[in-house]
């Protein structure tokens, strides 16, 4: 079973949702279950699309628009991915920004998404370094 998420801006242009829709499509087809946040846009898409193709769907809500709030589910998918061994599909529109942590998603909850994901990727591979390391 092929565990994926989806990411991306809440906004899209007419243009960029024609473009958007066969390619996020074909990507799913190939999965079987879908982690995505409850935001417009990108989500919104996304969990139509999982929905009609017959995915198992799990949507993270938010509990408010504080960006804590936003980064806390956020955190939650990337938690089920990593638990689940899915792969995270990013849809940005526009480059990381300068300053971006993974405390401090400072102006874009897309990038954030990839960069929580990263450092608990990274952070996991150095616990399974030096776990092999003692061994």
């Amino acid at each position: 079973m092929t565990t994926v998420g989806v990411t991306g801006v809440r906004n899209l242009t007419r243009a960029d949702e024609y473009k958007l829709r066969p390619e996020m499509r074909e990507m799913l087809k190939t999965a079987s279950n879908l982690h995505v946040g409850d935001a417009d846009g990108v989500d919104a898409i996304a969990h139509e699309l999982g929905l009609k193709l017959g995915l198992n769907c799990t949507l993270h809500h938010t509990d408010g628009r504080q960006p804590w709030q936003l980064q806390k589910r956020s955190k939650q998918m990337v938690d089920a991915l990593a638990k689940l061994g899915g792969t995270l599909h990013a849809y940005p529109n526009k480059n990381c920004p300068d300053g971006l942590t993974p405390v401090s998603w400072k102006g874009s909850g897309t990038w954030g998404t990839v960069c929580c994901l990263c450092f608990y990727e990274c952070r996991s591979t150095l616990q399974k370094q030096r776990t092999a390391e003692r061994n």
